[in-house]
């Protein structure tokens, strides 16, 4: 007959009684109240760099406020003095330019006047005309008149008759009259280069203009 062992039971340890769902409300609600400090900001203070310090214009001159005052009085003084010297030597160019400037124009001015009083010469000297061309021109005879008069007259003719070559613009067409006057040959060619030589008989040479021409 078999033996029975009983295994002797080990006293478990007593629980802890369970805490209510009140108690464990009442404990959260507890630490919510309980106000946590905030944390308190950082406050950076600004990071002073040091200056470096200038040396004393003393140290770098060599020199005392005293003797760079003395040095930069010295300069302006000579400024002053360049000053004044150039100013004398604009004043006494001033005066300069000015006397030779009422120089010239009094000498311009004896110029004019002398020239003024010349008397006229070559083509603009009125000389006697050929009754021929008086008649031509429709003044009197014995009448006087320069070259330059003389061409300018002739000159209104050839447009007024419409005698210039509207093929070639040096050349004159002259009419019966005209060529009359200036005795062009039949096949001859009258042009505005020629036109002087055609001219010459109808200006009657004075004595006086005579004698100039064979003293030279």
């Amino acid at each position: 007959m078999s033996s029975t062992t009983t295994t002797p039971k080990t006293a478990s340890a007593p629980k802890a009684p369970r805490a209510s769902k009140a108690s464990k409300n009442a404990a959260a609600a507890a630490v919510a109240e309980v106000p946590v400090p905030a944390p308190a900001p950082v406050v950076s203070e600004p990071v002073v760099v040091p200056e470096p310090v200038a040396a004393s214009t003393e140290a770098e001159s060599g020199l005392s406020l005293s003797e760079e005052f003395n040095q930069v009085v010295t300069q302006l003084t000579s400024v002053r003095t360049l000053l004044a010297g150039l100013t004398s030597q604009v004043r006494q160019l001033q005066r300069r330019s000015e006397k030779e400037l009422r120089t010239a124009q009094k000498s311009g001015k004896k110029v004019r006047k002398t020239t003024g009083n010349r008397n006229p010469s070559g083509f603009v000297k009125p000389t006697p005309i050929s009754d021929a061309l008086a008649a031509f021109l429709k003044k009197p005879a014995g009448t006087q008149m320069a070259r330059t008069e003389v061409t300018r007259e002739i000159n209104q003719y050839i447009r007024a008759h419409n005698l210039q070559d509207p093929q070639n613009g040096r050349k004159i067409n002259p009419d019966k009259d005209l060529r009359k006057l200036l005795n062009v040959e039949k096949n001859g060619e009258l042009t505005y280069f020629n036109l002087q030589r055609y001219m010459s008989p109808h200006f009657i040479k004075t004595a006086a203009a005579t004698t100039a021409s064979a003293s030279q």
